[in-house]
């Protein structure tokens, strides 16, 4: 289900291979460092 989910918002933004280029591209911290630019940008 949450596979689903993912995939649907994904091609909603026209973002194919996004989820692949951030598990497999990204080491750990710079997977964080990238999400915690997010979390800030939206509070």
């Amino acid at each position: 289900m949450k596979k689903d989910i993912g995939a649907h918002i994904i091609s909603k933004l026209d973002l194919q291979d996004i989820d692949k280029i951030l598990a497999d591209k990204l080491s750990g911290s710079e997977l964080n460092t990238v999400l915690l630019d997010v979390f800030n940008r939206r509070v």
